[in-house]
């Protein structure tokens, strides 16, 4: 019997291959189990935020409908990360998995999966949890990224392509000393990151002045998505121009 499937049916994961994405209160359990097995046994972990980009005037012109065959369009996109079982708890396999991955040629090669968990944040925010190094889960962003872009390319998606509607992503990766609260932080600004260099390319000055924004939110432990953040962050970009 395979183990590795028992496991995922004692976790509900009864789709083998696609385990549900969780919401937002078990996608952070697993994630502290996760941070638990990187400091217990060694095993690597890194975290992909991903945000919709323009998904409100899409449902502001063509309805809530339309916005929602976006989130499911990513939502399928991130399901199809877990192709292959990546296996729990060995950290041998692991590191084999993850060597294997990173001798991939580009995001096209066929390679075991390192996506290890993903849930819904809320509204259009999605997290995915890896266990591999930044390398491993750049490529994974990148899968997501270019799947992503074929969906909405794809025939009957062309409100979602006339409005923009794209993907921002942000990758951290687990250190010692961090706490899983800092990884999924971290993550959460280098998406927002991604999101204003797409709407305007930035410059070194520029990306340090936010990264030093940033940090200051962190110490107020003000959530970005509480401040206005479209206002702040631009206005901060304009000052450097």
């Amino acid at each position: 019997m395979n183990v590795d499937i028992v496991m995922r049916l004692m976790n509900n994961e009864t789709d083998l291959g696609r385990p549900p994405i969780k919401d937002r209160d078990d996608f952070h359990i697993a994630a502290d189990r996760r941070a638990q097995q990187f400091y217990e046994q060694g095993i690597p972990l890194a975290a992909i935020f991903i945000d919709l980009n323009h998904l409100k005037p899409v449902n502001d012109t063509y309805g809530h409908a339309e916005g929602d065959r976006a989130l499911d369009g990513l939502r399928d996109v991130i399901q199809n990360q877990f192709r292959q079982l990546p296996g729990l708890g060995r950290a041998q396999d692991v590191v084999e998995r993850r060597e294997t991955h990173l001798e991939a040629q580009n995001t096209n090669d066929i390679v075991p999966s390192l996506v290890i968990d993903a849930g819904r944040l809320g509204g259009d925010e999605f997290c995915v949890l890896c266990d591999t190094d930044d390398s491993g889960a750049i490529v994974v962003s990148e899968r997501i990224r270019q799947t992503f872009d074929e969906f909405i390319a794809s025939p009957g998606n062309e409100h979602l392509k006339d409005s923009g509607v794209s993907l921002a992503i942000g990758v951290s990766v687990m250190q010692p000393g961090m706490d899983v609260n800092t990884l999924l932080s971290l993550a959460d600004q280098e998406m927002y990151l991604d999101k204003y260099s797409q709407l305007k390319p930035l410059n070194t000055d520029q990306e340090q002045r936010i990264r030093e924004f940033f940090d200051w939110i962190g110490k107020q432990e003000i959530r970005l998505r509480d401040l206005g953040k479209y206002a702040i962050l631009l206005g901060l970009i304009q000052q450097e121009k």
